[in-house]
């Protein structure tokens, strides 16, 4: 399976908790949050994974738009989301990382689709030449004869490789800030929690 897979950078977010180090130093942290190095990781832990969940919303929003916009379908946030798996940050060390299938999709599924003129309509998209079929495996899609005979056919579909690494980078620029908000609040939230100013 062809995956595009997105992990957080936690060392650079905790670099930015501490303004005037450059660099992650897990002693002048702990010094600047009152915290011990186990309540320091589940902080970034509960950033993480906030964060994550944070990153499928916007990747998939982004990902509806960028297909609707420029493939001409229209696909529900539903059917994107059944082609991610995230991994929560765990107590082992584990980063919290979302992975995305990029093989392109089906056009049966952008709906039902008819035929029109010499080719087949799904969605607001026209396939010239299209047609609706069934394989004897049983799988339904719009296919295209490669040449002037019968066989042989392809399957036309949407490619999702471009568009998701387009919504990848989009996000990515703000996934960094958006880690170490959450961090802070992760920290605050613990200090309080443990009495520590």
């Amino acid at each position: 399976m062809a995956i595009a897979a997105i992990g957080i950078s936690s060392r650079k977010a905790l670099a930015l908790l501490d303004d005037q180090s450059g660099y992650y130093d897990p002693g002048r942290l702990m010094e600047l949050t009152g915290l011990e190095p186990k309540q320091l990781q589940q902080a970034l832990r509960m950033a993480e994974n906030r964060t994550l969940r944070w990153v499928v919303s916007r990747f998939t929003r982004n990902l509806q738009g960028e297909l609707s916009e420029s493939e001409r379908v229209q696909i529900t946030l539903r059917a994107l989301r059944t082609r991610i798996r995230v991994s929560n940050a765990s107590k082992e060390g584990v980063a919290a990382r979302m992975w995305a299938g990029v093989y392109q999709m089906n056009l049966r599924r952008f709906g039902v689709g008819r035929p029109t003129g010499s080719g087949y309509t799904v969605s607001r998209r026209y396939e010239e030449g299209g047609f609706l079929a069934q394989m004897r495996s049983g799988h339904e899609g719009v296919f295209r004869r490669v040449t002037s005979r019968r066989l042989p056919v392809l399957e036309q579909g949407v490619p999702i490789k471009q568009h998701a690494w387009q919504a990848v980078e989009i996000i990515m620029n703000d996934a960094e800030e958006k880690l170490a908000k959450e961090l802070k609040q992760s920290i605050k939230y613990l200090q309080s929690k443990n009495g520590v100013r």
